[in-house]
């Protein structure tokens, strides 16, 4: 009897040692708009890339965030990025590739910030993973 009292008291204290050892930490979430440079509310994917940067993907174009500000890609690739953006991958390259309601798949030098259409005219694009898969439609 006093071993299985033993047991259930070391049980109680283990059970419990998430809480003596938790750590306080507090999660702040904050809402961004218009006023900080992101202009559409309509979001379809983010990704973080190598350097830390989130890339996301709106409604009404591309936009990086540093963690103090919103860049509008469009802004920086001539007009090309204007469109609807769906979806973003980073090459080996620090490159993206990213898939355009408007102009398909489109290839942006994060180096140079030229922006180049790719010809994928009657293709779906997903991404899946780290890359891009491509599937032409065939009605």
């Amino acid at each position: 009897m006093k071993r299985r009292d033993i047991l259930i008291l070391l049980t109680l204290i283990l059970s419990h040692c998430n809480y003596l050892f938790a750590i306080n930490e507090t999660i702040r979430i904050e809402d961004y708009s218009y006023k900080e440079g992101l202009t559409s509310s309509g979001v379809n994917s983010v990704f973080k890339d190598s350097k830390g940067f989130l890339w996301i993907c709106t409604t009404n174009g591309l936009f990086r965030y540093d963690g103090y500000s919103f860049k509008n890609i469009n802004s920086i690739a001539s007009g090309i990025l204007k469109h609807e953006t769906y979806c973003i991958v980073e090459d080996k390259n620090q490159n993206f590739w990213i898939g355009t309601a408007g102009k398909g798949i489109v290839y942006y030098n994060s180096h140079t910030g030229k922006a180049i259409i790719q010809k994928s005219i009657g293709f779906y694009f997903f991404k899946i993973g780290s890359g891009l898969l491509l599937m032409q439609v065939s009605w």
